[in-house]
Order: C-alpha cells, then sequence, then structure tokens
C-alpha cells in the first residue's frame, strides 16, 4: 500500500484525516472488552498506520507489535511512539519472532487483498503468528451497499486540520466494469493550495464469501459485527468486523 499517496505523501496527515470518521475510544473499548473474553495478553496490529491503535493497547497493558508495509507510515508511527514496537513487512508473508494471542486488521487494510491467492496468503501468515486458539479480528468493507450504489462522484467527506495545515478529502469510486468485486477508489486531497490526487483499486466482500476464506485456512467464526458497538451485522452495513479462532 505505499505506493498509495495516502499512505506514503501523506502519511503525516493520515490518522487525522480518518479521525473525523471514526470513533478511537469505542474502537479502543471493543479491542479491550474482547481480549478480555480471550485472554489476551499479545498482540499483533496488521496495518498498523502511523500506530495509534498499538500505542493506545500498549499504555491498556498489552503487548503489541504494528506491521505495515509502508515504511512511510512507520517513520511516521516511531517517531511519534518511540515506545511501541513497529516491524514493516506485507501481509502477506510477514513473520514475527514468536506466536501471539491475537491479531487485528481493521479500517481497510484487508480490502487491499485483490485476488484468492492474496486473501489466503495472508490468512495463512496470520494463522501461523497464532497461539493454538488465538483471536483475530478484522474491520473489513461489506460488498452489497456498495454495489448497489456502483458509482459515486467525487466529493468533500471530511476537513481536518494538523497544526496550521488544512487537509480537505474528497472521494468518489466506481465499481468495475471488469470485476463486480473491485472498486475503483478516486481520492483529492487539497492541503492549503496544493491538490493531491490518490486511485486505489480495493475489493469489497460478501459475508459468505469471507467466512468461508476463513473457514478453509482453519479459522472458526464467533461473531461479525456492524460496528464497534457490537451491534449485530446485516447485509446493509456499511463494515464487517469478524471475530475469530484460530483452529486446529
Amino acid at each position: 500500500m505505499s505506493s498509495f499517496k495516502l499512505y506514503s505523501q501523506l502519511a503525516e496527515y493520515y490518522y487525522y484525516i480518518e479521525k473525523s470518521g471514526r470513533n478511537f475510544k469505542q474502537e479502543l473499548l471493543c479491542l479491550d472488552l474482547l481480549f478480555r473474553s480471550y485472554r489476551v495478553r499479545k498482540v499483533v496490529d496488521l496495518g498498523c498506520g502511523t500506530g495509534e491503535h498499538a500505542e493506545a493497547l500498549r499504555r491498556m497493558g498489552y503487548e503489541v507489535l504494528g506491521i505495515d508495509n509502508s515504511s512511510y507510515m512507520l517513520e511516521v508511527a516511531k517517531k511519534r511512539f518511540p515506545n511501541s514496537k513497529f516491524q514493516l513487512a506485507n501481509m502477506q508473508d510477514f513473520n514475527v519472532s514468536s506466536t501471539y494471542d491475537a491479531l487485528i486488521c481493521l479500517y481497510g487494510t484487508f480490502n487491499y487483498l485483490l485476488t484468492t491467492q492474496e486473501i489466503q496468503n495472508a490468512l495463512d501468515s496470520i494463522y501461523a503468528t497464532l497461539r493454538p486458539k488465538g483471536l483475530l479480528i478484522l474491520e473489513i468493507w461489506n460488498s452489497i451497499p456498495i454495489q448497489k450504489i456502483r458509482k459515486k462522484p467525487i466529493s468533500p467527506v471530511n476537513v481536518c486540520s494538523v497544526g496550521s495545515t488544512i487537509v480537505k478529502r474528497n472521494r468518489g469510486f466506481r465499481v468495475s466494469s471488469e470485476n463486480n468485486n473491485l472498486v475503483e477508489v478516486n481520492f483529492s486531497f487539497d492541503i492549503n493550495s496544493q491538490v493531491i490526487k490518490d486511485y486505489h483499486v480495493m475489493r469489497v466482500f460478501e459475508k459468505e464469501e469471507i467466512q468461508n476464506y476463513l473457514r478453509q485456512c482453519k479459522f472458526e467464526v464467533h461473531n461479525i459485527f456492524k460496528d464497534y458497538q457490537r451491534r449485530k451485522f446485516h447485509n446493509k452495513s456499511i463494515r464487517m468486523l469478524f471475530v475469530c479462532q484460530k483452529q486446529k
């Protein structure tokens, strides 16, 4: 993902760009409750970005390793949070020195896996990282609402301030005409007087599709939530929050 400008040229602003559309405290509360239920102490944050979740969980008493494939994002993370641990690696073939109790993969990270082989590679790497009966939490964008809309013109999403810098995010998307599961996302970022355009291709999934991948890679799905308040998922939900456990 480091080739995308959001994760390279805009790495310094990334967290603040995303923050306005999220509830960071609710996310941490949800993770903490799940970790306590599964007796988690050691956590991998896969696709950790600039490290805010990793640092917050560390301060809550967890041992956390943040992994990302963007050197730009990790440079920001290490500068902001020198006491947290970070590793540069690709989510399809990462290795860690010991097993962990849980792995989280949040926001749209998993949606950058475009092919069946990429998905299986990532899940196999995750499986190898977790201890027996280890916990996997995946946040994935649901295909049904997006495929229903099909196309949305680029329009303002949010505005954030980072020091004296004003960042305006504009976004549009369209479902690929060649593959109904691929979404072409166009961003335009106005930073003071500069305009930066960014293009992403992401894959969206139906619930049953992800369940099949997880089952094939020896994960048992325990819950699927629509959000971090742990409300039940339904087909119109924007996101799916999978809570899974590694099986033998």
